[in-house]
């Protein structure tokens, strides 16, 4: 089997981009314009229910609901093609806020590479590698804080981390799942090193980190 070339890699990025654009656009049109107008006909039938346990398990949906389109809301930001023109720190705050009802509160932003500009199919790999990591914790790391890092080196260099004071476990007695698993292959298609750092009891960071091939 041959490797993969630095070209292919970059082909794969571009079909990937082209797919969450097309994603998005469907999320956006379809999915949750349905979703919406399901809530409208929810929200008119609670005036008709007599019975107030009942009306209080539809409002109950209806906020259930909403929560759901808030969340595919900023799934569509994640999956779609970056705008160039946006601040790093803007998606990145977009993406993290995405996942903050689920996680109980809103992980905390610091960008210390304002200037750099990636890709618009790196920045969008970045956007998912942070919202997915978040999902782990939020799944997993009984976190009451989370922060998102992102640095960058004078050399075209950068990192992304996303870290959590959460409960941990022991990186060498867990089997790669499809969460770990599938941000390690985040890091493969942006040509960066994926790293676990974690321990029971002391929270997790995972970390990916892009050195240029050129580097002297």
């Amino acid at each position: 089997m041959s490797a993969v070339t630095a070209s292919d890699s970059a082909e794969i990025r571009r079909a990937l981009a082209r797919e969450r654009e097309r994603i998005g656009r469907d999320l956006h049109d379809s999915v949750i314009q349905d979703l919406y107008g399901v809530g409208l006909l929810l929200d008119a039938a609670v005036g008709l229910i007599d019975d107030p346990r009942a009306a209080d398990r539809v409002r109950t949906a209806l906020g259930a609901l909403d929560t759901s389109i808030h969340r595919l809301r900023s799934t569509v930001f994640v999956v779609s093609e970056p705008d160039p023109a946006v601040p790093m720190v803007e998606q990145l705050t977009r993406a993290a806020g995405g996942r903050a009802g689920q996680l109980g509160f809103t992980p905390e932003v610091l960008v210390a590479a304002a200037d750099l500009v990636l890709p618009p199919e790196v920045v969008g790999e970045l956007l998912q590698f942070v919202s997915e990591a978040l999902a782990n914790v939020a799944r997993h790391a009984v976190a009451r804080q989370a922060t998102v890092r992102f640095d960058a080196g004078p050399d075209g260099g950068w990192s992304l981390q996303v870290a959590d004071d959460g409960r941990g476990f022991d990186p060498a007695t867990v089997r790669p799942g499809i969460g770990l698993g599938t941000l390690a292959r985040r890091a493969a298609l942006v040509g960066a090193d994926f790293a676990v750092d974690s321990a029971p009891g002391r929270g997790t960071t995972v970390r990916i980190t892009h050195i240029p091939a050129n580097r002297d």
